[in-house]
């Protein structure tokens, strides 16, 4: 069985926090407009990237975080034609439903582990196949110098 990387796992402490802290009573019936499951595991899925690179951006004691990540958060509602009121109600139906949220959050997880997974062939692979230098290293004529 495959292990949950850290900032997979810190985001999905970081999920399970905001669903406690829905502002509104536990909701049965489904917003409107309710945004359909593939695009909220799609809008979940980059929520984490988002979220794994303002964690980068702070270790890093970069300038802006809150900016940046509210910028990007912006982004990320233009990107899916949503409000962020549209966004947080049909947050907390999916996580107040336990099994649509089980389901969902099983397959966020199962999408980023398998982006880091095509990931890190990508980079073995890049590494296995790096191309021969251009130029040749010529003998420099230089007696090695033993101290």
């Amino acid at each position: 069985m495959r292990r949950i990387p850290q900032p997979l796992r810190n985001g999905l402490c970081l999920l399970m926090i905001l669903l406690c802290g829905c502002s509104s009573p536990v909701q049965t019936e489904k917003p409107h407009p309710l945004i359909p499951p593939q695009t909220m595991r799609e809008i979940l899925t980059d929520y984490y990237q988002l979220e794994a690179t303002l964690r980068v951006c702070e270790r890093e004691r970069m300038e802006n975080v809150a900016a940046y990540g509210r910028q990007q958060w912006d982004s990320l509602l233009h990107k899916y034609r949503i409000t962020n009121e549209v966004w947080e109600k049909n947050f907390c139906y999916y996580m107040t439903q336990s099994e649509l949220s089980d389901t969902l959050l099983s397959k966020v997880t199962d999408r980023l582990a398998a982006m880091e997974a095509a990931k890190s062939d990508a980079m073995r692979k890049a590494a296995d196949t790096m191309p021969e230098p251009e130029f040749q290293l010529e003998e420099s004529g230089f007696e090695e110098i033993i101290f």
